[in-house]
């Protein structure tokens, strides 16, 4: 049987909501086209009437599109996305400053399903390109948006190309961990380009926030210690799923993912990250502070100019931290950076190639939290080209631990038999045995 879908054009001849805007209620399907002044922003007065399983097809070019309160369901999420066959632009180019902040962005939205069903060419995201665009967001997931499912779409300049997390508010309890848990995300085929900071900003990355006396807000950092400040852990994500996505050259960091109880980060291309070389934001892969329960396997990173990933995740609870069958390669800095920002975590980091690092392989800091990097199986080629003449493939700080076993460690791609123009495979009769990264066609 045919299902009929019915269709209900909304349409919007003044600017954003100002006139009422009528939605059937048992419509399937709504098609929405940009206000007179290019964009959308339908709050929860109109937005409560779009039932779970429906679809909004989105027409035409917008400066932005706003949700608030939409609600699907687990079993009937909302789909929101471009109209079968037909292109969709949305974000302002010449945005410089000021409101409208925003490509797209979804606030106290659960169960939706946000992009193209097939091509991310058909969904673009286009950012500033003005001196302002660090401050503006592709993708903005705000206050209390969980549930979502972002996919198929292209992002390009701008500043941060998807944002994801719940800040923290003095007279708000919800907004405070443990009173809220964010849960199920999903970002995957997904396209970013050239924006000026980072790719993806998934989770709050403050240990503790806090209120000074007159009710500042600040990053209280992971050991708040004045008694005249009220201090608050913000939100925490639960099941974030990052994968086959593909990003170029992103100012600051490529996937920066904090605050996560069960994070995986997969299959994706993360290259020439860190492009403003600005210390302290410029690594590949970041498993950020409060993250527990992490596995972040066959990747490829490359051509950055900081630590290809970082890992600064919790020991709380006995997490299990994999890092598993990564080809990392190409960095002004180290391969890796091991760090253990509030407690001591032991991370099982296995099957990984780690070629053509100025610095080393692996650095393991401590920072006196007795951080354990339990390695075997990996392949470190080329690394230490700051001083070849001195090579050194680990570096243990501050009572970082290490134990390894089955490492192979080579000067050279040429004595490590190994073939840079096929993903750093291994050559007939490579000494590289069955250690270090195996690709495979996701």
């Amino acid at each position: 049987m045919i299902k009929l879908i019915t269709v209900f054009i909304i349409t919007f001849i003044v600017s954003s909501c100002s006139k009422d805007t009528i939605i059937h209620p048992e419509t399937d399907a709504h098609i929405i086209i940009p206000d007179s002044s290019g964009r959308i922003n339908m709050y929860s007065d109109l937005t409560k009437d779009i039932l779970p399983g429906s679809t909004i097809y989105l027409v035409g070019n917008f400066l932005s599109v706003r949700f608030t309160g939409l609600k699907g369901t687990a079993e009937h999420p909302i789909r929101i996305s471009n109209y079968p066959g037909k292109k969709l632009a949305i974000g302002n180019p010449d945005w410089a400053g000021g409101a409208y902040s925003s490509a797209i962005q979804l606030s106290e939205c659960q169960h939706i399903i946000l992009g193209s069903k097939n091509n991310a060419a058909d969904f673009l995201i286009d950012g500033s390109t003005t001196q302002a665009r660090s401050s503006y967001f592709g993708i903005n997931l705000r206050p209390f948006t969980d549930n979502i499912e972002v996919k198929n779409i292209t992002i390009r300049n701008g500043g941060t190309g998807i944002l994801a997390k719940t800040d923290p508010e003095k007279d708000n309890p919800k907004t405070w961990y443990p009173n809220t848990v964010l849960e199920n995300l999903s970002i995957h085929h997904v396209i970013i380009t050239n924006v000026s900071t980072e790719a993806m900003y998934i989770g709050h990355t403050a240990v503790w926030w806090g209120w000074n006396e007159t009710g500042k807000g600040y990053n209280a950092g992971a050991k708040p210690d004045n008694p005249g400040h009220t201090y608050v852990m913000p939100v925490k994500w639960k099941n974030v799923k990052i994968y086959q996505n593909h990003i170029s050259g992103p100012g600051y960091d490529g996937i920066q993912a904090s605050a996560i109880d069960e994070l995986e980060i997969y299959g994706n291309e993360v290259a020439g990250f860190g492009s403003q070389a600005t210390w302290g934001q410029n690594a590949g892969i970041i498993v950020g502070g409060r993250t527990t329960n992490t596995n972040v396997h066959d990747n490829y990173v490359h051509d950055g100019t900081g630590e290809i990933l970082q890992f600064h995740g919790s020991g709380e609870n006995n997490p299990t931290h994999i890092i598993h069958n990564n080809l990392f390669v190409n960095s002004q800095s180290n391969g890796m950076g091991i760090y253990g920002l509030i407690d001591a975590a032991t991370i099982h980091i296995t099957n990984n190639t780690i070629a053509g690092c100025q610095l080393f392989a692996i650095q393991v800091n401590g920072k006196y939290y007795e951080t354990l990097a339990k390695l075997n199986n990996n392949a470190f080629v080329e690394c230490y080209q700051k001083d070849p003449s001195s090579l050194k493939y680990i570096r243990i700080m501050n009572n970082g631990k290490v134990e390894e076993s089955d490492d192979k460690e080579f000067d050279s791609i040429k004595s490590a038999q190994i073939d840079p123009h096929n993903h750093y495979q291994p050559l007939p009769g490579s000494p590289i045995g069955n250690a270090g990264y195996r690709h495979t066609s996701q």
